[in-house]
């Protein structure tokens, strides 16, 4: 038996979670969307949400916490990003083709450990080129004339959509790669935050 067929059950694991968190997301948004209290707390306290997101997302990423409690703090994690998703358009339709765009990617990223590829150079330079063009859009936020500033945006915005497109393609080489003795919940949390950024990022192509 291949190293990848005995990855199958693992995987299993790792897209059912996935599914149900998207899920979680997915009805968070349309819930939000819905309710004007609900969208209303999700605009005064978008800051607010960031911070919780971040902290949550240190939790499960930094601590050994039994699979339950992951799980949980997954869900909430899940529930409140949904409800920053609130403003998509036609999400259902966005959602659709970021599935589509993570099917093909997570392939590829499939076909690379096939063919015996290790891409952890290559995550490393997908992780600097992220951080380089975030900087780059704070001074163009701060600094540059509004016009220009809206043309860069759109320019920024296709190179994070396409950095975190190939981040699906390194996030299946690492995760098919190495043992995550079980924790599918780790697993799926790198899956999710591509996921909810191609979201983003689709949304603002549009």
């Amino acid at each position: 038996m291949s190293n990848l067929q005995k990855k199958i059950p693992f995987m299993a694991g790792v897209f059912g979670h996935l599914i149900f968190q998207t899920f979680v997301a997915y009805r968070a948004a349309e819930a939000t969307s819905g309710n004007a209290y609900m969208k209303d707390i999700a605009r005064s306290n978008a800051l607010l949400i960031g911070i919780i997101s971040l902290v949550i997302l240190l939790l499960l990423t930094l601590l050994r916490l039994p699979v339950p409690v992951k799980v949980l703090l997954f869900t909430m994690l899940a529930y409140i990003t949904g409800m920053t998703l609130h403003n998509i358009p036609d999400l259902q339709e966005a959602l659709l083709e970021v599935i589509g765009i993570f099917i093909l990617m997570f392939t590829m990223g499939v076909f690379t450990v096939q063919m015996g590829f290790k891409l952890n150079t290559f995550g490393n330079v997908l992780f600097f080129s992220l951080l380089t063009v975030l900087i780059a859009r704070i001074i163009n936020a701060s600094r540059t004339p509004t016009a220009t500033r809206a043309r860069n945006n759109k320019a920024y915005t296709k190179i994070l959509t396409l950095i975190f497109v190939l981040f699906v393609v390194y996030d299946t080489n690492k995760i098919l790669q190495r043992n995550y003795s079980g924790n599918f919940v780790n697993a799926s949390l790198d899956y999710f935050v591509d996921i909810i950024n191609l979201l983003r990022l689709t949304a603002n192509n549009e």
